[in-house]
């Protein structure tokens, strides 16, 4: 297990979410279906991925968002080319004065926000959102838009490569 996996399992026994009788049920779930523990939580229906992603932004100090709860401008997608949001697991959410909030699955990922920041030639306030709920917004945006990558490869923007590390 991850070393913030753990620290999330932990929070959630520490907080009464989940108890050690949880963690016990499931471990046999962990072994036969090779899945991560905080996943066999989920299957199991002993929490939900919105209980692991607010214990998670609670831990990282970071902001969460449910994107359930917002009405999100698909033509955000404008502005990121649809390779970054997908290979950033990130998408920008709203418009903030001078910096744009985008939701990621790791807003700790240092080197994913700056290339971000780079990427939108603004400042990035990056915001915790549950994975597949975020995935399923980059699909949804980019299916809307299509066509949006060619015509920003047309206009010279998101044009430069990305490094990953």
């Amino acid at each position: 297990m991850s070393e913030r996996a753990e620290y999330v399992v932990s929070a959630m026994l520490e907080e009464g979410i989940i108890s050690q009788e949880n963690l016990d049920d499931c471990a046999a779930y962990v072994q036969e279906h090779n899945v991560p523990l905080a996943e066999a939580l989920v299957a199991s229906k002993v929490v939900t991925r919105r209980q692991i992603a607010i214990t998670m932004a609670e831990i990282s100090e970071c902001q969460y968002i449910d994107l359930d709860a917002y009405e999100i401008n698909i033509r955000n997608s404008q502005l990121l080319a649809q390779s970054a949001a997908e290979q950033l697991r990130a998408f920008p959410l709203f418009h903030l004065g001078e910096s744009i909030a985008v939701g990621m699955i790791d807003p700790l990922d240092l080197t994913a926000v700056d290339q971000l920041r780079r990427l939108l030639k603004a400042e990035v306030e990056p915001v915790l959102c549950e994975q597949q709920v975020l995935h399923d917004l980059i699909d949804r945006a980019y299916s809307l838009s299509a066509g949006s990558e060619e015509q920003q490869a047309e206009c010279g923007q998101g044009s430069e490569s990305l490094v990953t590390g």
